[in-house]
C-alpha cells in the first residue's frame, strides 16, 4: 500500500509543530497480514526547519505496550537515515507509545520516533529503518533481524533554513563535541569551558517526573519548591502545570551563567534510589515512556538555556546490577534508550560511571565502545572515578578512540591542580589529549560549602577552580558535601550557593574574553612565586594566578617586545585593572607589581604582548618567499646558538606557536616540506596533524661508556619515547672541562644533527621526520683529562615536552690511585662540591676544619666502594674565612684549602 497525504490534514489535526507538505511514500507494498498502518501519515515530519533545531519523525507503526509482546524496546528497532549529499547520519529510533505520553501517561499505543539536529542547511532526505526479531533493538548489525516492510524503507524530504538562534540557545550553536582537544567544540566553532553544578546527583529525583518515588532508605524526593518563582510564562510544563520547581531551577542557574549541569540516570541500589528510567526500580527491560517523555522537556529546557547534560549512567555501587557488569541485554538496552531518546540533544557528555571501580578495564572500553556504535552525534564520553584509583582506571584507557576524557574526583581541593595537570599531560602524551575537569571536590564532608559565615569559598575558588583551569582542565561542577544543608542527595535549591555560581562565572568569563586559552598551557615554572598558577601562551599572553595576592616574577619568553599588564578581579569579576606595574618589557625575568586593591588577597594577571602578529610567510626562517629544508636547518642552527635568525624571521620560525624557537620547529618545517603536514600550528585554524606532536619522554639515561681508540669513550643517550612519534630531539649537556673534553655527537640516522660546544657545554639538536625512538638515540664522544670519568648533567627533551634533568656518573674504569680534588667552585657561596677517588674499597673519613684547627663538619666517616665520589659541603651556617679540608682513606691522607665568600 502507499501513504500520501497533504500536510494540511495534518495541520488540521492540531500538530503543535509545523509539517512538512512534501509526501513520505513507501519503496515496497506489504506482504504481512498482521501487521497494519493507522493514522493520518505513515510518518510525519514535525519541528522548526532551521539548522541546529530538533526535527521530529513520527512514524505510525505497530501498536505496542511498554508490557506487552513483542517488547518494543528490544524486539523493535526503528531507525532514520538522515542523508545530504555525502553526509549520512543514522538516528535510532525509540517507541512514543501515543506520542503525547508525557500528557497522557500513555503506555501504549502506535507512535515511533527518531529525532534529528541538521548540521547543515539545504534539502535533507530521510528513509526509515523498521525491523523485527528478538534483542534486535541491540544488535549494531544493519541486517540484524527481518524488515517490517509496512514501516521500513519509507522515505522523504523537507528543507533547512538558518538558525536564528544566538547567545546561549544551543540551537543557534550545534552539537557540542569533542575534537581531539583539550577543549569542546560547538559546530558553530565556538569552544566550551565548563562550570555548573555536580549535586544533587539525584536530581531527576523529582515528585512531578511519573512514577517516581523513594525505593528504599531515606527519602529525597524532590519539589524544587525554592525554584517555582524561577519558571517564567512561556515555559514548558505538563500535566497541568508539573514541572514549574525543576524548570525554574534551570532558569536561576542559566540566570547564574553556569553551563553545566551533573545528573545520574540510574540509582537502582545506590545512595537515593530514587532514579530510575524503567517502569519499575526492579524490572530492566521495559521502558517508562511518560517518565522518559517528561525528562525530555527538562532536558529540552537545558539547550534552550545552553546548559549541557553530564550523564551519569550509574553510580559505584550499582555497577554490577546490569549483567554483572558486563555489556550484556540489559545494559545494551538501557544505553540504547538513552541514546535513542535524549542523544538529539545538543550538549551531553555521557559518564560510564560515578566512583567506578568494580568494571574493569575491558568492560569500560566496552561500553565506551557501544556508545560510539550507537550515538550519531559522537557526543563526548568520559569516566569518573574514586581518589587513588586514577591510574587503574584512567591509565588503560589513555590513547582508546572512545574514550574521550576523565572525570575528577579528589578527596582534597588543594589536590585540584596537581591532578588535573597530570591527566591533561599523560592524555596530551598519549597522542589523544582528553578533556579533563573536576566533577567532584573533596573533601566529601564539605564539597562546596553553603553560602554564609564559615563557608569554604575562597579555599575551593583557589584550589578547585582556577586549580582546575590552570592546568588545562575543561571545567569545575560542584558538588555540596554531606555534613551541610542542601547536600548531594537532599539538596532542593541551588540558592545556598550563589557566591560560588557567581565566582565561577568570572572565571569563565575571565579564559573565553581575554585569553587564547586553546593554545595555552600550564606552566607554573615561569613565576617565581612557588604558589602561582601560569597558564601561558609563550611570547604572546600570559595568566599568572597568584592564590594570596602579592607579586611575582615572570620569566617572558620569545621575542623582544613590550607587554601590558592588567589584573582581574576573581571575586568581583568586573573590568580590567591596572596593578602598581603597567608594562613590562620581554624577554626576560620581570616583576609584575601589585595588584590594584586587597593585595592579601586571590588575583589574576593578565600579560599580553603588545606587538603586532607576525607578518610573512610561517615557516619562511631564510624570508626568501618559500618554506624549504634550508628553512629547517637555520632553526636548528638558531636552536642551539650556531647562529641567531634575524628579527623579521623570529615570529616566522616559531612554526609551534608557544614562543620559542626550538629543534622542533624544525621538524615540523621537515614536514611540511614533506607533505606530512598542510600547515603549522602557529596558524590560525589549524589542526591539520597535531597528534604527532604530542609524543612523551618517559625516560632518559646515559648508557654504560665504551672505551674507543685511543682514550676516547663513547657514552649514549637512552630515551624511551614509548609508542608515540616523535620529530625532534635536544640536548644541552654540562661537563667538567678541567677532566672532559668533547669530541662529538653522533646517531639519529637520516635526521639533520647540529652541534654547539664550548668548555664544559654542549647542546645538540636533531630534528626530522617523526619517529618511534626507543633505545640509544645519540652518543658522545669525550676525551677524558684526568683518570676515571666525572658526573656528567644534562637537561634532554623530546619534540616541545617539558625538559627533563638527567645525572649519572658514568665512571667505568678505577682509578689509578687515591686523589682529593680542588673543590668547586672556589671561592664559594654558601656550597660547594668536593670530589675524591678511591684505586680501592677504603674506610674514608673527610672532616672540615677551620684555621684554628676546630673541625666544623664530618662529611664522610665510614667504608667506601671503589670509585669516583663527591660530597656537597653546604657552609650556611658558617662565617666567611678559608677553610681545611682533610681525606684519610687507608694510608692516604690529604689536606686542601677552600675560601668562603659571604
Amino acid at each position: 500500500m502507499r501513504i500520501d497525504r497533504p500536510s494540511f490534514i495534518a495541520a488540521a489535526l492540531g500538530l503543535a509543530f509545523f509539517c512538512i507538505a512534501a509526501s513520505p511514500v513507501r519503496a515496497s507494498e506489504s506482504t504481512d497480514p498482521v501487521l497494519t498502518v493507522t493514522g493520518q501519515m505513515a510518518a510525519v515530519v514535525t519541528g522548526e526547519l532551521k539548522r541546529y533545531h530538533p526535527i521530529t519523525i513520527t512514524l505510525d507503526g505497530p501498536t505496542a505496550s511498554e508490557t506487552g509482546t513483542p517488547n518494543p524496546f528490544l524486539d523493535y528497532r526503528f531507525e532514520v537515515v538522515f542523508s545530504q549529499a555525502e553526509l549520512s547520519i543514522t538516528v535510532p529510533g525509540y517507541f512514543a507509545a501515543d506520542g503525547n505520553a508525557a500528557e497522557t501517561g500513555a503506555t501504549s499505543g502506535n507512535k515511533w520516533r527518531a529525532i534529528f539536529i541538521p548540521p547543515r542547511t539545504g534539502t535533507w532526505t530521510y528513509r526509515t529503518s523498521f525491523r523485527s526479531g528478538t534483542d534486535v533493538a541491540i544488535d549494531t548489525s544493519p541486517t540484524a533481524g527481518t524488515a517490517v516492510t509496512e514501516y521500513d524503507d519509507i522515505f522523504g524530504s523537507f528543507t533547512i533554513g538558518e538558525t536564528d538562534k544566538t547567545g546561549a540557545d544551543h540551537r543557534g550553536k550545534g552539537k557540542l563535541r569533542f575534537v581531539g582537544e583539550r577543549y569542546l567544540r560547538y559546530d558553530n566553532g565556538d569552544y566550551f569551558i565548563k562550570g555548573g553544578a555536580d549535586s544533587p546527583e539525584n536530581l531527576l529525583a523529582y515528585e512531578d517526573f511519573d512514577q517516581t518515588f523513594n525505593n528504599a532508605g531515606t527519602d529525597f524526593i524532590k519539589s524544587y519548591t525554592d525554584h517555582i518563582v524561577d519558571w517564567q510564562n512561556g515555559d514548558p510544563t505538563w500535566k497541568s502545570g508539573k514541572g514549574k520547581g525543576l524548570i525554574g531551577a534551570v532558569n536561576y542557574l542559566a540566570s547564574k551563567g553556569m553551563n553545566s549541569v551533573y545528573f545520574i540516570t540510574m540509582n537502582v541500589d545506590g545512595d537515593g534510589d530514587d532514579v530510575w528510567p524503567w517502569t519499575a526500580p526492579g524490572v530492566r527491560d521495559r521502558f517508562d515512556v511518560s517518565k522518559l517523555a517528561q525528562w525530555d522537556i527538562v532536558f529540552g529546557h537545558m539547550d534552550k538555556k545552553g546548559i549541557m547534560l553530564h550523564v551519569v549512567t550509574q553510580e559505584t555501587e550499582n555497577e554490577l546490577l546490569l549483567n554483572g557488569g558486563a555489556l550484556g541485554r540489559h545494559r545494551k538496552v538501557y544505553f540504547r534508550e538513552l541514546v535513542a531518546r535524549f542523544g538529539y540533544h545538543h550538549a551531553i557528555t555521557w559518564n560510564l560511571g560515578e566512583e567506578n571501580n568494580d568494571n574493569t578495564t575491558a568492560q569500560r572500553k566496552e561500553f565506551a565502545a557501544y556508545f560510539a556504535a550507537l550515538d550519531p552525534y559522537d557526543h563526548p564520553v568520559v569516566i569518573h572515578t574514586f581518589p587513588g584509583e586514577y591510574d587503574t582506571v584512567y591509565g588503560p584507557l589513555l590513547g582508546d578512540v572512545n574514550v574521550d576524557g576523565a572525570s575528577l574526583q579528589t578527596g582534597k581541593a588543594e589536590n585540584t591542580h596537581e591532578l588535573t595537570l597530570e591527566w591533561v599531560n599523560n592524555s596530551v602524551n598519549s597522542g589523544r589529549p582528553w578533556y579533563v575537569t573536576m566533577d567532584e571536590n573533596g573533601p566529601w564532608q564539605d564539597g562546596a560549602t553553603p553560602d554564609g559565615t564559615g563557608n569554604n569559598h575562597d579555599f575551593i575558588r583557589a584550589e578547585v577552580l582556577w586549580g582546575n583551569l590552570m592546568a588545562g582542565g575543561g571545567g569545575v561542577e560542584w558538588y555540596f558535601g554531606f555534613e551541610h544543608d542542601n547536600n548531594d542527595l537532599d539538596a532542593e535549591t541551588w540558592k545556598t550557593r550563589e557566591n560560588v555560581w557567581n565566582f565561577t562565572r568570572h572565571a569563565l568569563t575571565f579564559f573565553q574574553e581575554y585569553l587564547p586559552y586553546r593554545e595555552m598551557v600550564s606552566n607554573d615554572g615561569l613565576a617565581s612565586s612557588t604558589t602561582a598558577y601560569v597558564y601561558a601562551k609563550a611570547g604572546q599572553t600570559y595568566a599568572v594566578y597568584l592564590k594570596s595576592g602579592g607579586t611575582t616574577n615572570l620569566n617572558i619568553t620569545g621575542a623582544a617586545a613590550t607587554y601590558s599588564v592588567k589584573w582581574f578581579n576573581p571575586r568581583t569579576g568586573g573590568a580590567l585593572q591596572n596593578g602598581t606595574v603597567t608594562t613590562v618589557s620581554g624577554p626576560g625575568n620581570r616583576s609584575i607589581g601589585q595588584p590594584p586593591s586587597e593585595t592579601t588577597k586571590d588575583w589574576a594577571a593578565l600579560i599580553t604582548s603588545d606587538a603586532p602578529p607576525p607578518t610573512g610567510l610561517i615557516g619562511d626562517a631564510s624570508l626568501d618567499g618559500t618554506i624549504s629544508a634550508l628553512d629547517a636547518s637555520l632553526i636548528l642552527q638558531h636552536a642551539i646558538g650556531l647562529i641567531t635568525l634575524p628579527p623579521a624571521a623570529l615570529p616566522l620560525a616559531d612554526v609551534s606557536g608557544n614562543g620559542e624557537i626550538v629543534a622542533f620547529d624544525a621538524s615540523l618545517v621537515l614536514q611540511f616540506v614533506a607533505n606530512l603536514r598542510t600547515c603549522f600550528p602557529a596558524e590560525a585554524g589549524c589542526t591539520a596533524g597535531k597528534a604527532d606532536e604530542t609524543s612523551a619522554l618517559r625516560s632518559a639515561a646515559f648508557g654504560a661508556p665504551v672505551r674507543g681508540a685511543g682514550n676516547a669513550y663513547t657514552i649514549p643517550i637512552l630515551l624511551d619515547a614509548g609508542a608515540s612519534p616523535v620529530g625532534s630531539v635536544q640536548l644541552d649537556v654540562r661537563y667538567d672541562a678541567s677532566r672532559l673534553r668533547f669530541v662529538s655527537a653522533e646517531g639519529m640516522a637520516g635526521w639533520d644533527v647540529l652541534q654547539n660546544s664550548q668548555p664544559g657545554r654542549v647542546t645538540i639538536a636533531a630534528a626530522g621526520l617523526p619517529a618511534v625512538l626507543d633505545g640509544e638515540a645519540l652518543s658522545l664522544q669525550f676525551e677524558p683529562l684526568t683518570p676515571g670519568l666525572p658526573v656528567l648533567d644534562a637537561t634532554i627533551s623530546v619534540d616541545e615536552r617539558a625538559p627533563v634533568r638527567i645525572q649519572s656518573d658514568i665512571t667505568t674504569t678505577l682509578p689509578d690511585a687515591f686523589g682529593l680534588e680542588a673543590n668547586y667552585p672556589n671561592p664559594f657561596n654558601p656550597s660547594t662540591v668536593i670530589r675524591y677517588a678511591l684505586p680501592e674499597e677504603s674506610v674514608v673519613r673527610l672532616e672540615v676544619f677551620d684555621l684554628t684547627g676546630r673541625s666544623v663538619a664530618l662529611l664522610m666517616d665510614g667504608p667506601q666502594a671503589a670509585g669516583a665520589h663527591e660530597v656537597v659541603f653546604d657552609a650556611a651556617s658558617l662565617p666567611s674565612g678559608v677553610y681545611l679540608y682533610r681525606i684519610e682513606a687507608g694510608a692516604f691522607s690529604k689536606t686542601m684549602r677552600m675560601t668562603l665568600v659571604r
